[in-house]
């Protein structure tokens, strides 16, 4: 199930996917788009490897069936699941939507300021001196 390593000694460097075994051949994988193959591969051999643990830990039933259920349904609904997702990544992503602003309120707000704020405006504020100075 591993990767295939290949010698590559005169050959052109574009040979397809890296580091890609005997997975790469699956019906799943084939079916994907270009893009999408390699993790279409990658999430193949997850599920792959889940099916293999399923069916070393599940007894072997009576009349084709394992401990109450079908032979092979949870393999089935792996590979279901696989096609679901890779279906799922060729969907377009939906757009950013268009919110509209909040009413503005038409009342004036009381504008505050700290202490900062008023010191500045005491410092520029006019002055009985500077009032006196403009009447000249």
């Amino acid at each position: 199930m591993g990767q295939e390593k290949k010698s590559l000694q005169g050959l052109a460097a574009a040979q397809g996917i890296p580091h890609a075994g005997v997975l790469i051949g699956c019906e799943v994988v084939l079916g994907a788009p270009p893009a999408l193959r390699q993790k279409a591969l990658r999430l193949v051999a997850s599920k792959v490897a889940l099916t293999a643990r399923m069916d070393a830990y599940q007894p072997e039933g009576e009349g084709g069936r394992e401990g109450g259920r079908e032979k092979g349904a949870g393999g089935r609904a792996l590979r279901a699941e696989c096609e679901d997702k890779i279906l799922k990544w060729q969907e377009p992503s939906k757009g950013k939507e268009k919110k509209a602003l909040p009413v503005p309120e038409m009342s004036a707000r009381k504008k505050r300021a700290g202490k900062r704020v008023t010191k500045a405006k005491e410092k520029f504020a006019m002055t009985e001196m500077r009032k006196e100075y403009g009447r000249r």
